[in-house]
């Protein structure tokens, strides 16, 4: 009997050992280990890493089911049910992306597989599988595409610029590029950008079809003072200037109206000996939020057009 308690006891520590080095390699690897029973529907296993990235306690045991596809974000909540519905009723693996969205509001980036486990008759009872938080990965790959966006973005810029000696020309081509570069509906050019002047116009644009501005009526517009706030606005930054949804300031309501407009961004171009220009672009199809990157991007295109235009 003490041969077999000693027996039983080194094999519980090896046991203990084996677990403790999975869980830190799991910690490490920032991979969660799971299972769950086809038919109830109940989870029989989950590793504490995999509590972790989804934000349990693991001291609180096991959540529900439904529990935790509460945790996956409502846009991919759908495709993640149906992905793990079709692997089910075909017995399959799956792989599968998805986001998560812990109680404070943080978004993880997941990626999941998953393995049947079946029975004596063949039917899938049991499904076994990983998840591993892969948004550090997301986030560097995000930014390394967002550099490699910008620094291809600024060559086509330059080689625009470079090829025509036409300062119309130049304007135009300079447009059409930012419309394709941002995907967005309006690209133009103000002149002058003076908030006390009686009229303003648009002597550049380009335009989806669907969209047509102020360009397209050829005609001088009369300031009034939402206009002229908004140029003052532009004129007093430093930096592109945002309008409309979860920005500080607000579209001018009746040009808004008049234009489509529903999202804006805006900068101040100054070439040497000559009045200042704004550059901007317009979004109509949706309420656009214009991200820290694009608005970086924006900026130096604005610096450029006002070298080539001085």
């Amino acid at each position: 009997v003490a041969e077999r308690t000693e027996k039983l006891a080194r094999a519980n520590e090896s046991l203990h050992r084996s677990e403790t080095y999975m869980a830190d390699a799991q910690r490490l690897s920032h991979m969660g280990s799971w299972a769950f029973n086809v038919v109830t529907r109940e989870i029989v296993h989950w590793s504490q890493e995999h509590l972790r990235i989804f934000g349990f306690d693991p001291k609180n045991g096991m959540p529900s089911f439904e529990t935790l596809f509460q945790r996956i974000h409502p846009d991919d909540r759908a495709n993640a049910s149906e992905i793990l519905e079709r692997a089910i009723h075909d017995g399959t693996d799956y792989e599968q992306d998805f986001r998560i969205v812990l109680p404070d509001g943080t978004t993880k980036y997941m990626h999941a597989t998953g393995h049947p486990v079946f029975n004596s008759s063949g039917d899938p009872v049991e499904f076994l599988g990983t998840v591993i938080d892969v948004t550090e990965r997301k986030r560097v790959e995000e930014e390394r595409q967002a550099h490699l966006w910008f620094l291809e973005s600024m060559d086509r810029i330059n080689r625009v610029i470079q090829g025509t000696n036409n300062l119309e020309q130049m304007m135009s081509d300079v447009l059409d590029a930012v419309l394709l570069i941002f995907n967005c509906d309006r690209s133009w050019l103000v002149y002058p950008c003076d908030p006390e002047a009686i009229s303003w116009k648009v002597p550049m644009e380009h335009a989806r079809s669907e969209f047509p501005g102020a360009f397209a009526l050829g005609l001088d517009l009369p300031m009034d003072s939402e206009v002229a706030t908004g140029f003052r606005t532009v004129r007093a930054s430093g930096s592109p200037v945002r309008f409309g949804p979860e920005a500080e300031h607000g579209l001018p309501a009746e040009t808004a109206k008049r234009f489509s407009i529903q999202s804006a961004i805006a900068m101040a171009v100054y070439p040497k000996g000559d009045q200042p220009y704004m550059l901007g672009l317009h979004q109509c199809s949706y309420p656009r939020v214009w991200k820290p990157e694009e608005e970086r991007l924006f900026q130096e295109i604005g610096r450029r057009l006002e070298d080539a235009l001085t």
